[in-house]
Parts: C-alpha cells; structure tokens; sequence
C-alpha cells in the first residue's frame, strides 16, 4: 500500500516547478543540449538525477538505495501523471497542492504542540486540529493517487484505439522526440 510522505510530495512540486521553470536550456554546450533534445532515455535519466538529488536534499542521513526506490517512484507518478488528458492533470496537480498545504497545517501544529506549555484543554484543541488535517490529508492524497491513476489508464486506452497496431507502450512512457500534437 502507499503511504503519504511529505518530502516525497514536496519533492513532487519541486519537480513540477523544475521542469515548468527549464528555460536556462541555452546555457549548456551544444553537445549537451543535442543530447538532451533529441534522446529521450537521456531526458529521463537526467530527469531521475534530478528526482535524487531533490530527495537527497529533502532527507538528511537517508539510506542512498532508499532514497533511489523513492526517486524512482516518483519519476514513475511523473511518468503517468503527464500522461493524461487535461482535466485529470489540473485534478491531479490540485490534489498535490492541497496536500501540501495540508502537510504545512500537520507541521504547524505538531510544532505548536512541541513548544507550547499552555492547559490541557489548548493541547486538546490542537491535537484535535491535528488529527483532523492529517485525517484531511491523507484522504487527499489517497484521492489524487487514484485520480492520476484513472487519468493515466483512461489516456492509455485512448491511445491505444488510436494508434492501434502502432501503439507502442514505451513510445507512451517515455514519448517521442517530436509530439503529433505539436507538428
């Protein structure tokens, strides 16, 4: 089963905003960006690199072989959740926003909970509000995870009746160079 992990969707979002954010393309040697443009295999091993050392950032003192199973589950949720159609993307994307920002209210109150030397009715309260946002959380994340799934499985099918016998499996994960859509 897949349990909620607070680096891993900030390393998630991180991600996101890495690849949205990659116009500083030109700087790298020409040899470099060939590469990078026209082999795909390339740009997912830069794409795991990157993954890792996001997560090696995240998790201090974090067992290497356990940190690369992380990268590469993400770079697999990566892998599907660009592989869906618009609506379940934007549903997808809000999903990781909403459970960050869900994780940053179970950190505020665990914190407060730490420092606070306040009555037991006030460490009530703030348990209470704790569980409910990890409660909160949790749920959000399960549902995004079966969004991007179902976005991923409903895409694939339409692909494959498109392409029929040249639908290619890998072609799907990993793409090609040139997008039809783009021609």
């Amino acid at each position: 089963m897949i349990e909620y992990n607070g680096n891993m969707v900030k390393s998630i979002l991180f991600l996101l905003l890495a690849i949205s954010g990659s116009f500083s393309e030109t700087t790298l040697a020409c040899k470099t960006r060939y590469y990078l443009e026209n082999n795909m295999y390339m740009k997912h091993l830069l794409l795991v690199t990157i993954i890792y050392f996001t997560l090696n950032y995240s998790y201090t003192n974090e067992n290497p072989e356990k940190l690369f199973g992380r990268a590469i589950s993400i770079w697999i949720f990566y892998i599907i959740f660009q592989k869906q159609h618009m609506y379940f993307t934007v549903v997808t994307f809000l999903g990781i926003a909403i459970t960050y920002i869900l994780d940053t209210y179970v950190d505020y109150y665990r914190k407060l909970k730490e420092s606070s030397d306040t009555k037991q009715e006030v460490l009530d309260k703030i348990n209470k509000n704790e569980k409910y946002f990890i409660k909160t959380r949790n749920i959000t994340f399960y549902i995004t995870i079966i969004t991007v799934i179902f976005g991923f499985i409903f895409y694939s099918i339409e692909k494959y009746q498109e392409y029929g016998s040249a639908f290619s499996i890998i072609y799907l994960l990993f793409g090609k160079i040139k997008c039809k859509s783009l021609m």
